[in-house]
């Protein structure tokens, strides 16, 4: 609420009648007051309206802006890894079946497939290397040892 101002002040404060003037409340707060003539009677009507904080201002718009953005880029990642991961997910899905392909296509013509690291000094053989040797299949950490990785 508005403190009581002086009628000397409100005289004093608009100067010119329809000219938009600034004052000083006496509580310290600023305000804007106009004056205007009403001609129907002998005086004039003076308008004051404090001078509040612009809404974009204030620490709460601050803060809801920051919140808005920091849900907005937590939505986008979101969305992001739930792509990725439906895009892994149909990967490993194609993966598998071209896995299962050649693993077909290796157990019918009755060929075994193999592959040697040789920096890790590791073997990685195929089910159907196994197979074919007569061998059960192990995986094993050893460098010597063979792994069926295939």
């Amino acid at each position: 609420m508005l403190d009581v101002i002086s009628t000397a002040q409100l005289l004093a404060a608009p100067g010119q009648q329809g000219v938009v003037s600034d004052m000083t409340l006496p509580n310290g707060s600023g305000a804007m007051a106009i004056s205007r003539l009403v001609k129907a009677l002998p005086g004039q009507v003076i308008v004051i309206q404090e001078r509040n904080e612009p809404l974009w201002g204030s620490d709460a718009a601050l803060s809801m802006t920051l919140s808005a953005t920091t849900g907005f880029v937590v939505l986008i990642l979101g969305f992001a890894f739930h792509w990725q991961s439906t895009r892994a997910r149909e990967g490993d899905l194609i993966n598998d079946a071209v896995r299962g392909r050649i693993d077909t296509a290796l157990n019918r013509g009755r060929c075994g497939l193999w592959d040697w690291d040789l920096s890790r000094g590791r073997i990685f053989w195929s089910q159907s290397m196994f197979t074919m040797l007569g061998l059960d299949s192990r995986t094993t950490s050893s460098p010597s040892a063979k792994s069926t990785r295939w």
